[in-house]
């Protein structure tokens, strides 16, 4: 399988998966730039990391990888709907593909370095988990901090124009950026929060924006004003993109609904708190982009307050 290749559709979730886990393998320059004097040793570790992953994408029963589970538990079924019948039963079937490709390559780690002693010193750079070097670059060097540009990598040609057009567009706005948390690119205005770029997850590769409306200690009727002064169909494309957390749960994330409602605009919405509401966007098109730079002009708007 070569990854440089953009796909998007794969003949299993594990598929997609294996997929995900080497596209986001931090690139080899970005090892030997920070890896000295160990380079041969990055070099021998990478390249064995990526020819693994596409030995397994080719032959993903030969590494006893539960490969159709998920979709023979779905039936065809949308995940969501499946999930409020047996939500623990779902859980586990997801869990067990989310984190397959991880454990066996967690179980490999004693295997790589007693018979590869040419990756031993770049193995002993890695200082927490084995399975983070798919996706933390601190683990990796210490002294290395991710930029925006290592989250985008890994993002198809389209997906990754519009990530750089928000996050220009962004920078424009005087919105400082932070990347200390591994999964994401962190946006911020006067120390209040205003955007979320996250561009993967255990099995997919997309780009998932999140806008903030409402921060922990923020006043949702001022949310709701600054809604009510927009166009009827603008209020309606925002509330349809709405989701909120109280910070243990979220909508968002665990993909069901706890039976909590929020009312906005004087309709009820359906998600797990109002701690904080978002505006969320997944793998969004060239028509979102405009209105999600109105949505961060509008949250800026509302900290200036």
């Amino acid at each position: 399988m070569d990854f440089n290749i953009e796909v998007n559709e794969f003949p299993s979730a594990i598929h997609e998966s294996i997929y995900s886990r080497a596209r986001r393998l931090m690139p080899l320059a970005n090892h030997l730039a920070i890896a000295e004097p160990a380079r041969e040793s990055w070099q021998a570790l990478h390249n064995f990391l990526m020819g693994k992953l596409s030995d397994m994408y080719d032959n993903p029963k030969k590494y006893n990888l539960p490969v159709g589970k998920l979709e023979k538990f779905l039936d065809g079924r949308d995940i969501h709907e499946v999930k409020r019948e047996s939500i623990s039963k779902t859980k586990s079937v997801l869990a067990e593909t989310k984190q397959a490709v991880s454990k066996y390559l967690n179980a490999l780690k004693p295997s790589i370095y007693e018979n590869h002693p040419e990756m031993r010193l770049a193995m002993d750079t890695i200082s927490r988990c084995w399975h983070n070097i798919m996706y933390d670059y601190r683990d990796i060097a210490p002294k290395y901090k991710p930029t925006f540009d290592d989250f985008f990598a890994a993002l198809f040609a389209e997906q990754c124009e519009m990530a750089y057009a928000l996050h220009n567009f962004a920078m424009k706005r005087k919105i400082r950026t932070s990347t200390n948390a591994n999964w994401g690119v962190l946006y911020d205005y006067k120390g209040k929060p205003v955007m979320t770029i996250v561009t993967g997850g255990d099995i997919h590769i997309g780009l998932a924006v999140k806008i903030i409306s409402k921060g922990k200690k923020d006043d949702i009727a001022a949310m709701e004003n600054a809604l009510a002064k927009e166009p009827q169909d603008f209020q309606g494309q925002a509330l349809n993109r709405l989701s909120g957390c109280d910070a243990n749960r979220c909508l968002h994330c665990s993909g069901f609904s706890s039976g909590r409602y929020v009312t906005i605009l004087g309709k009820q919405h359906q998600m797990c708190g109002e701690g904080i509401i978002s505006y969320d966007f997944y793998n969004p098109v060239s028509e979102d982009i405009i209105m999600i730079k109105h949505l961060i002009d509008m949250r800026c708007a509302y900290i200036e307050l």
